[in-house]
């Protein structure tokens, strides 16, 4: 186990322990089993009033997504959190996966990934800030491309929602490019 301080939108999230594994898990949530249950392999990071669960998609390829939901008013952020060891994944890497919203405001969503060295430096990072998601939208495709320097140890990433509103996200991959 490892401690580690997740920082989304500069905000720091208290530590927390997550082993980290050699390559992503359940990255199309296909270990849900029913709706409104715990995301397998799956932290959640945020401040209270955002929930995290399956969910069923609906359509397309993907059976399962994760839905982030907010409490209206809380205005800052919650998200579903994987980390794994960055051993396989230096150079060029794309994080890619399907969004849909419903009533996003005061913010909002997107993927993030973010790469740290050993002494937990940020030493790459993207939310999706400066072009996330708002509003009430379908199923899009949206990707982070980052170049993760030699000095990483550990790569987080996922999905969040600042604000208020729900997101569902699907179909989530990380690859070289």
């Amino acid at each position: 186990m490892i401690k580690y301080m997740c920082f989304l939108m500069f905000v720091l999230v208290p530590a927390t322990s997550m082993a980290l594994t050699p390559t992503p898990q359940d990255m199309n949530f296909e270990q849900c089993t029913y709706p409104g249950e715990a995301l397998p392999s799956w932290s959640t990071a945020g401040n209270q009033g955002y929930n995290t669960q399956c969910a069923p998609v609906g359509t397309g390829a993907a059976q399962w997504s994760a839905l982030i939901s907010s409490a209206s008013g809380h205005g800052q952020f919650g998200a579903i959190v994987q980390c794994m060891d960055a051993a396989n994944f230096h150079g060029n890497i794309v994080f890619t996966g399907a969004l849909a919203t419903a009533n996003v405001v005061n913010g909002y969503a997107g993927l993030w990934l973010r790469a740290d060295a050993a002494d937990g430096t940020v030493v790459a990072f993207d939310n999706m800030a400066s072009r996330g998601v708002m509003g009430t939208t379908n199923f899009q495709n949206y990707q982070i491309l980052l170049n993760i320097p030699q000095s990483a140890v550990r790569i987080c990433f996922g999905s969040l929602l600042t604000g208020d509103g729900q997101v569902w996200a699907a179909d989530l991959s990380l690859d070289s490019y």
